[in-house]
């Protein structure tokens, strides 16, 4: 799990895992609490997301940003996120994602 280290945590403690210029990533079944971004991704970044929870994040789960930036998502869940995914210029393609 990637996890804020406050005793008592709270949405934004710490600023996520982030991927930028051309940076490729997978995760693969994580739990990611207390965020700003879960996942924040950008400037031609490439990532595959596969059964990754985020939990209680400021802003969003996952934020990919660019025209050249992909993301793929199957089976991610975000719970008590500003918002869940936010795409904007970027390539999604979304499985089985759940928001409340």
């Amino acid at each position: 799990a990637f996890t804020s280290d406050s005793a008592t945590p709270a949405a934004g403690d710490w600023e996520g895992l982030r991927l930028e210029a051309n940076a490729l990533g997978t995760i693969d079944h994580a739990l990611i609490t207390y965020p700003v971004n879960g996942v924040y991704l950008r400037d031609s970044a490439d990532a595959d997301l596969n059964g990754v929870d985020f939990m209680d994040a400021s802003t969003t789960g996952v934020y990919a940003y660019g025209a050249s930036t992909v993301v793929d998502l199957v089976d991610v869940e975000a719970v008590r996120c500003g918002t869940g995914v936010y795409v904007y210029g970027a390539v999604g393609n979304e499985g089985a994602v759940t928001s409340d």
